[in-house]
């Protein structure tokens, strides 16, 4: 079984990772019903939003002199996600 679980950005609160993934171990020990999964993170401008009462929140990097700069979303992924999702 493959599957994608994603928490809309409208949700107050986090989906809880630990329990989900022992839940999910289980069910694999149990019968290999399920093959994988990975967990990835809000990016980085929706967690720095939230922390700043919604405002809106850009992530750039720029060089020392902050001549060139970019804007990014920053996304953390666990170890063997495109393992997972592919």
């Amino acid at each position: 079984m493959y599957g994608v679980v994603i928490n809309p950005r409208g949700l107050p609160s986090f989906i809880d990772e630990g329990k989900i993934s022992e839940f999910l171990k289980e069910q694999k020990e149990f019968d290999g019903a399920v093959l994988g999964w990975t967990m990835a993170s809000p990016s980085l401008k929706y967690l720095l939003g939230k922390l700043n009462n919604g405002a809106s929140v850009n992530t750039r990097f720029s060089d020392s002199t902050g001549y060139k700069s970019v804007n990014s979303n920053i996304y953390a992924v666990q170890p063997g996600f495109l393992d997972a999702v592919n």
